[in-house]
């Protein structure tokens, strides 16, 4: 992992949030770091911390859903639910089909999982 603290200036990725529908990046970084901190290595923790406290709540998101599609751990269908909730808030941007789509293989890989243990 590379710590990019570059994408700051990137509009699309610094939204501001003033419809109350509409969930921060902020808000969804802290919630995913609070759901999947134990699975994360203690280097993707110290990144994750310095990206969260230079306001890269986006960049973290990401990172996140990454190590979800590669370590295959399930998240609490709430955490998932407001994901989708936050991704609404990317409708229409350049970056919302393949967000789309890592949301799509981390459901259907909780699905699997989920098949597997009944």
């Amino acid at each position: 992992m590379t710590l990019n603290l570059a994408s700051r200036c990137s509009p699309a990725q610094s939204r501001p949030t003033t419809d109350s529908a509409h969930i921060s990046d902020e808000d969804m970084a802290w919630s995913l770091v609070d759901a999947v901190k134990s699975c994360l290595t203690d280097y993707e923790r110290t990144v994750v911390f310095v990206e969260l406290g230079c306001g890269e709540g986006y960049l973290v998101i990401k990172r996140i859903i990454t190590v979800l599609l590669v370590t295959r751990m399930t998240l609490p269908e709430a955490i998932l639910w407001k994901l989708s909730r936050w991704l609404n808030g990317y409708a229409g941007s350049p970056e919302e089909p393949q967000l789309r789509m890592m949301l799509d293989v981390i459901r259907l890989q909780q699905l699997e999982a989920g098949s597997r243990d009944d």
